[in-house]
């Protein structure tokens, strides 16, 4: 049994995958983990290139591409339990920052990128039921996957919510305009790639969280999965 739960960042699908993975008991499988994991694992790699930007190489298939590329195959990322290892080191903790979430929207972008982390996420998913979190589960990563969902809200809305899950000293940093900012262009970024573009699978059950609580869209999750008898404890 997988279960694709899609949306754009901020959305609040995290949140409410995460919930329902430790209820049913099963994996939760975070695309955006393993992207981050191979950003933090070629970072040096792609400081060396022009802007820290990887596509113009890409696109010319210079030498600095091809080393990129050398460095991104020798990388070994897998999920254990809540954990992500990179070449055997568990780097969780190492995934949300600043610097990752520059990176890894410039990588994730590339198609043989999307293909490397795509097999990963795959071979992951051999023979487990799970949760799958991202931006294209259910369009691409598991197109079969009977039960889909997309989450969506105004980056107004999406902007306030990363915001309030700031540490205060953070939130003292930056601003509301300046995340909202950075939500429209990854919004911007996610629609626009070759491959993996954010949208919603034409199966897939839409869910606008912009007026919703995290209990509403759990509870909508739930009852659609509880039609199915799958999921029976929540609703």
């Amino acid at each position: 049994m997988i279960i694709t739960i899609d949306g754009p960042a901020g959305v609040g699908k995290s949140s409410v995958s995460g919930y329902l993975a430790k209820k049913e008991n099963i994996l939760l499988l975070k695309s955006g983990s393993f992207y981050r994991a191979l950003s933090l694992g070629v970072k040096d790699e792609l400081a060396a290139l022009p802007s820290g930007d990887p596509e113009t190489c890409y696109e010319l298939r210079d030498k600095r591409w091809q080393r990129l590329w050398h460095r991104i195959q020798s990388v070994y990322i897998r999920q254990q339990d809540e954990q992500i290892l990179l070449n055997g080191q568990d780097v969780t903790d190492r995934l949300g920052t600043p610097e990752m979430d520059f990176l890894t929207p410039l990588l994730s972008k590339l198609p043989p990128v999307r293909h490397f982390i795509n097999n990963l996420l795959r071979s992951q998913a051999e023979g487990r039921s799970l949760i799958a979190e991202g931006r294209d589960m259910g369009t691409v990563v598991f197109p079969h996957a009977r039960h889909k969902f997309f989450l969506e809200a105004g980056s107004g809305v999406r902007a306030r919510r990363r915001w309030e899950q700031l540490h205060p000293k953070e939130q003292a940093l930056r601003s509301l305009a300046e995340i909202e900012n950075q939500i429209s262009v990854r919004d911007k970024i996610d629609r626009n790639k070759k491959e993996g573009t954010l949208r919603a699978a034409e199966n897939a059950h839409i869910i606008d969280t912009g007026s919703l609580t995290f209990e509403d869209v759990c509870q909508i999750i739930a009852g659609s999965l509880n039609n199915r008898n799958i999921c029976n404890h929540l609703g």
